[in-house]
C-alpha cells in the first residue's frame, strides 16, 4: 500500500498510487486547520498517524491492507507532533516540546517514558527506532543514542555533538553498527557504536554543493549511500572506502 499524508488527511492508495483505497480526515470535531504530519506501524496491523494538533490516531488494518478502521485516538502532546516512529510494542512520538515513549499491549497505548535532555534546548529534526535503539537528532547539531529497554535513559544515554548546524537526516545499520549523519554545515559524517556504547567518529566528507537534506545507506554492507543537497534534484551516491581503511581513520569518541 502507498500511505499520503496532506492538509487533506490520510489517504491509502493501491501500491501505484492510482486507486484511493480508503481516506480518513483525522480532525477533531471543530478542528478545520488540523493536517496529518508522520505515520508508523506498529504489531504489523496497525497505523498510527501523527497531526498537526497534537493528536494520534490510530487505524486498525484487515487482512487484505485496503480495509482500516479507527480503533484509537491517543492524547499526549500540546503541540504539533513532528515525528513519529514506530516498531513492534513501541512508537515514539515527537514535538518541539517533548518526545514520548509509548509501550502497547493487545491494542492499548500509555506513555511509560518521557525522554529529556538536560540543557539541551533544541528540538528533535529526524530520528530512528531499530531494536529497541533509538537514534533522535537535532536542531543544534547533536544527536542522542536512547536504549529503550532501559526504563530510565538519564544515565545511559548517549550524547553526541556531530555538527555545527542542524542535523538533516541520518540512517542507521544494525548489521554494522555504522551511523551516518547530514547536516546544514555541508558535511556527511559516519559513526561507529561499539559494543562498549562508545561513539567513534569515523569520517568527514565536505559536500560542496550545499547544505543536505537527506541521507541512507543503500546495502546491508554500508558500502554505499546516497545524499540529497538542498534545492537539487539530484541524488549523490558515495562509495566508502573497505572498512579495515576506515577504522585507521579513526579519531576519538565524541561522547559521553
Amino acid at each position: 500500500m502507498f500511505i499520503i499524508m496532506s492538509d487533506a488527511g490520510l489517504q491509502i492508495c493501491d501500491s501505484d498510487a492510482t486507486d484511493i483505497q480508503y481516506y480518513h480526515c483525522c480532525r477533531e470535531n471543530g478542528l478545520k486547520t488540523s493536517y496529518t504530519t508522520d505515520a508508523c506501524i506498529v504489531q504489523d496491523a496497525m497505523l498510527c498517524v501523527a497531526t498537526s494538533s497534537g493528536t494520534i490516531w490510530v487505524f486498525l488494518s484487515a487482512s487484505d491492507n485496503l480495509n482500516f478502521k479507527t480503533i484509537n485516538r491517543l492524547y499526549g502532546h500540546e503541540d504539533e507532533i513532528t515525528i513519529l516512529s514506530g516498531q513492534n510494542d513501541l512508537m515514539v512520538s515527537t514535538s518541539r516540546q517533548d518526545t514520548y515513549v509509548w509501550k502497547i499491549k493487545n491494542k492499548d497505548f500509555k506513555i511509560y517514558q518521557k525522554l529529556w535532555v538536560p540543557g539541551l534546548l533544541s528540538y528533535a529534526t529526524t530520528e530512528i527506532l531499530l531494536n529497541y535503539l533509538l537514534i533522535t537528532a537535532y536542531e543544534s547539531g547533536e544527536f542522542c543514542i536512547y536504549n529503550l529497554e532501559l526504563d530510565d535513559n538519564d544515565d545511559k544515554m548517549i550524547r553526541v555533538l556531530a555538527h555545527k548546524l542542524k542535523i538533516t537526516a541520518l540512517d542507521y545499520s544494525h548489521l554494522k553498527n555504522l551511523i551516518i549523519t547530514a547536516s546544514e554545515d555541508m558535511y556527511i559524517k559516519i559513526w561507529y557504536l561499539t559494543k562498549e556504547e562508545k561513539v567513534l567518529h569515523m569520517q568527514s566528507i565536505f559536500n560542496a554543493n550545499g547544505p543536505l537534506y537527506g541521507i541512507g545507506f543503500l546495502n546491508l554492507a554500508c558500502s554505499e549511500f546516497c545524499v540529497i543537497t538542498k534545492d537539487s534534484n539530484d541524488i549523490k551516491i558515495f562509495y566508502l572506502q573497505e572498512r579495515k581503511q576506515l577504522e585507521q581513520n579513526l579519531e576519538f569518541p565524541i561522547c559521553k
